[in-house]
């Protein structure tokens, strides 16, 4: 009984052009402080990953050109992506490999780069459209 009386009020209130204005009015504004609330969220956090992104790429070029001083003797080690390490029973047969945390951070690195793209809406993702296989018995006599 209740619900149908204010039912019956509130059509009654949306004849009026006053509050009609009004919940325009409103329905624009929260409308628009939404949009706001999204940009600037989207914005915050770009620039906190150009932040972050900053900070590791100085950090790795510090490391790529401190390691390439110090292995520059070795073949592609003035790359700085290697590391030194000794294997053997006594730990006397150096070994150099591609350092796995130089790969992890490129990793980190291309990470931060997608995630930024795809914030700002530059990242496409591009799905290979399949043709259909011509199985015509021409096609057939004009491969064999």
């Amino acid at each position: 009984m209740a619900s149908a009386a204010a039912a019956l009020s509130a059509s009654r209130l949306l004849t009026n052009a006053k509050v009609c204005s009004r919940i325009r009015e409103l329905q624009e504004t929260l409308s628009a402080a939404t949009i706001a609330l999204e940009i600037s969220g989207r914005n915050a956090r770009v620039a906190a990953l150009q932040k972050r992104w900053d900070r590791l790429c100085a950090g790795f070029g510090l490391v790529l050109d401190k390691r390439g001083a110090e292995m520059a003797d070795l073949p592609g080690g003035a790359s700085g992506l290697l590391v030194r390490s000794y294997k053997g029973k006594e730990a006397d047969r150096l070994v150099t490999r591609i350092d796995p945390g130089v790969v992890s951070l490129v990793a980190e690195l291309r990470g931060h780069e997608r995630q930024a793209a795809e914030e700002l809406g530059q990242w496409k993702t591009r799905v290979e459209e399949r043709k259909p296989l011509d199985a015509s018995q021409a096609a057939i006599t004009l491969a064999c």
